[in-house]
């Protein structure tokens, strides 16, 4: 008995906690506590810095976007000082009185004193000197304005003038002196000619305020545009030609009758001969149908394609014109209706 108890005793002083060891259980938790409190501090610490890097970007970005709308407005400020339909209107006013003036010094003053309200004060240099002719304008257009600069311009200005000179001419007249004898007398007397119609393109150099328009220097005349060309386009070749006669000869009958009533039937009768969504305005009043040739025919997907060049009477003028047009059909039951009609040829 009094050895189970020791037994017990000694079971029961294994079991017992020591002091010292709980003392250094506390101590590595409270290390592992500090350890896992340093960490998670880093962490917020990289992510508020993340986070304040990303905000100062954004202000960064916001106050770079500020700056350049600001000055883009600016720009669009200063570029709009030129008041382009201002500019243009100066211009033709002033390239009419520059091309303007009469024979002898006394015109030459006054087209001098036209000029001056569109010059400015320091800028003198457009007076006529010892010119033989007349000029007249006949028509001003503007060709192209070039903005040089915020306040400056250039307008190019087509103008159409004649000039014309005086020459001396004599001529010979019969007379009869005091005795009654005839005899001939040259008298000479002066008259004025044509000396050529002419076309220049002057560039006019302008300055602005926003507001008015002075010239800033010597109109200068720039060379004659070269003429436009319309590039020659090839035509496309297309498959399917049809070469039966008489469906040619069929088709024919038929655009006849349709370009008849085209230029010359009420629209309800011309949708008669339309397909329910096709849209197609009469040319009754403004047209008449002379006659159509070239007439090429193709079958294409959904129905025929009518290659064709139409000649037109206009009503106003009675002049004949040549359209080229290209015409759809489609065969429904016994008869033909139009599907579409391009005034153009889409190719051979």
């Amino acid at each position: 008995m009094t050895e189970e108890k020791a037994v017990v005793k000694k079971k029961e002083s294994k079991k017992a906690p020591s002091p010292r060891r709980d003392r250094r259980k506390l101590i590595r938790r409270l290390i592992w506590f500090i350890f896992i409190l340093l960490v998670f501090g880093c962490g917020v610490s990289i992510i508020r810095t993340v986070r304040f890097e990303e905000k100062l970007n954004n202000v960064a970005s916001e106050i770079v976007s500020s700056v350049a709308a600001q000055n883009e407005s600016e720009e669009a400020a200063e570029e709009s000082r030129v008041n382009i339909e201002g500019a243009k209107l100066f211009a033709t006013d002033f390239i009419w009185n520059y091309y303007t003036w009469g024979y002898g010094d006394d015109k030459a003053a006054e087209r001098q004193e036209r000029l001056a309200p569109y010059l400015s004060e320091a800028f003198d240099g457009l007076a006529l000197d010892n010119v033989p002719y007349k000029s007249a304008v006949s028509s001003v257009r503007v060709w192209e304005v070039e903005e040089m600069s915020p306040e400056t311009c250039k307008v190019t200005i087509a103008v159409s003038y004649t000039l014309k000179k005086q020459v001396e001419k004599e001529t010979t007249v019969d007379q009869v002196n005091e005795a009654g004898e005839p005899y001939q007398e040259t008298i000479t007397e002066t008259v004025e000619e044509e000396a050529g119609k002419y076309e220049r393109y002057v560039s006019v150099p302008l300055w602005t305020d926003g507001r008015n328009f002075v010239v800033s220097g010597v109109p200068f005349i720039e060379p004659a545009p070269d003429a436009v060309q319309i590039p020659v386009v090839e035509m496309e070749k297309k498959e399917g030609k049809v070469l039966d006669q008489a469906m040619i000869t069929e088709v024919e009958t038929f655009c006849n009758t349709f370009l008849k009533v085209l230029t010359s039937g009420t629209q309800e009768e011309l949708n008669y001969y339309l397909e329910s969504n096709t849209e197609l305005r009469s040319l009754t009043g403004i047209y008449s149908f002379e006659t159509l040739s070239d007439l090429a025919v193709y079958a294409v997907e959904n129905g025929l394609q009518i290659e064709v060049m139409l000649q037109f009477k206009e009503l106003t003028t009675e002049g004949t014109v040549s359209i080229p047009a290209c015409i759809l059909l489609q065969k429904q039951a016994d008869h033909y209706i139009v599907t579409d009609v391009k005034y153009e040829r889409k190719g051979e």
